[in-house]
């Protein structure tokens, strides 16, 4: 019952595609610096009027970034209630949600305990939840989820997220975890991402829809690193 139906790789090709984008932006960094010493050589022309004075109240404002561990390290119903109580209606609080969603879910053939997907469900599934969202809890009954959390949980730890999209209802976050082991009959532990549609509308987080994944080479490229994963 995953929430990552889609794209997965192992784990070690997310961390060589991840030194590969850092490669190259220390290469464009570089030649960055050197274009900015070379105009540093250049005289300076003379300022055209008077310079604004700085403001002695404000300050640089550091951006929020998501939590990758909202509701706590525990993997179960409990844990996405509580972070659905805890996001902030804003696009960061959508992006925790999400990944909490997302470790709840599992990772490849990772199915939550039968008895927390009814429950999680009718607290978290918007009114008007796509076909996805409403046939979890018979798929989990169909394939026989047990008592017990069957497959791998999933990690925020080397995760991510980027926003798609926003309105003033609305958000579409895609979120990237790692497995925290290798899927049954693997030796493997993959990484995968899934996209997301949130509903604040309510004043607290519903899920609409989730499928359809972004090429995991894309997301690392554009995603924020959660600022604490779990």
């Amino acid at each position: 019952m995953s929430f990552e139906p889609e794209i997965r790789v192992p784990r070690r090709w997310l961390r060589r595609l991840v030194l590969a984008i850092v490669t190259v932006a220390l290469v464009a960094g570089v030649v960055v610096w050197a274009s900015g010493l070379a105009s540093r050589e250049q005289p300076a022309p003379a300022p055209a009027g008077p310079t604004a004075e700085p403001d002695p109240t404000g300050s640089a404002q550091t951006a929020r970034v998501a939590n990758g561990c909202l509701g706590g390290q525990a993997v179960n119903a409990q844990t996405v209630l509580l972070a659905q109580d805890q996001a902030p209606l804003d696009d960061v609080g959508a992006a925790e949600f999400a990944a909490t969603l997302a470790r709840w879910g599992g990772g490849e053939g990772g199915l939550p305990p039968a008895d927390e997907v009814p429950v999680v469900l009718d607290t978290i599934a918007a009114p008007d939840a796509s076909d996805s969202v409403m046939g979890l809890a018979e798929h989990s009954e169909e394939i026989g989820s047990g008592a017990e959390r069957q497959g791998p949980a999933t990690s925020t730890v080397e995760g991510g997220y980027y926003i798609e999209s926003s309105t003033e209802h609305e958000v579409v976050v895609s979120v990237l975890t790692v497995d925290t082991e290798p899927a049954p009959n693997s030796q493997e532990v993959m990484a995968g991402s899934v996209m997301m549609t949130l509903d604040r509308s309510s004043g607290g987080w519903l899920l609409v829809d989730f499928g359809g994944s972004r090429e995991l080479e894309d997301l690392v490229s554009i995603m924020t690193p959660f600022s604490g994963g779990c």
